[in-house]
């Protein structure tokens, strides 16, 4: 498909698919605080009130998930942390409900996602990669990684994009992060508005002063 093989001794580089890398997921509602005197359930604003300018200890979930380098590769040999999105199932990520039912279909549904979602970059299936199914990356599940550490567990890298993929890869990841505040109904009147929210049924669309 669309991924190289890597050797183990190879610098880390962007487009590189990492597996069981650690997720934690915090709380600040719902925090579970450890000292001497034992464990106590807190919110993360009256754990740092009670331990002002100290480090707080506390019991969080952890998940190991695939994740895609998205440093430049410049940086990632020099900088002290490495950013990696998280790689999930492609129809979660895309907020599909129901899987297409024929190929093409599915190659439909792809070309378009990747034109109208600029958040998500479809990968294909591979299972000697760990890829047991159609995935995505989210461009905003980022994990921050320190460097030393992610080159002392690189047999936890299943392998990488290769250059075609990586083209395509390094132009969506900047298109992403580049995007500014845009819309399309901004020149509309109020009459060319009303009927455009009505077609597009989304709450997202909110009328300007001259449109209401």
């Amino acid at each position: 498909m669309i991924y190289d093989a890597i050797d183990i001794d190879c610098d880390i580089s962007q487009g590189d698919i990492f597996t069981n890398i650690p997720r934690i997921d915090i709380s600040f509602s719902d925090l579970v605080v450890t000292q001497d005197d034992g464990d106590y359930n807190t919110n993360w604003e009256d754990a740092i009130l009670s331990t002002p300018d100290q480090e707080i200890t506390a019991i969080l979930a952890i998940k190991p998930v695939t994740a895609v380098v998205i440093t430049q590769d410049c940086d990632a040999t020099r900088e002290d942390f490495i950013s990696l999105c998280v790689v999930d199932d492609y129809l979660k990520t895309i907020g599909q409900d129901g899987e297409p039912s024929s190929s093409l279909k599915w190659a439909g549904m792809i070309s378009k996602k990747s034109r109208e979602n600029a958040k998500v970059f479809y990968l294909p299936p591979d299972e000697s990669i760990g890829l047991s199914g159609p995935k995505g990356v989210c461009f905003l599940d980022v994990l921050r990684v320190p460097l030393w550490d992610l080159k002392k567990h690189r047999t936890f890298r299943a392998g990488t994009l290769n250059s075609v993929a990586k083209e395509h890869f390094r132009e969506s990841l900047a298109h992403f992060f580049r995007r500014y505040s845009y819309n399309e109904w901004y020149p509309f009147t109020k009459e060319q508005f009303i009927a455009y929210k009505q077609k597009q049924n989304s709450d997202d669309i909110v009328p300007y002063e001259w449109q209401q």
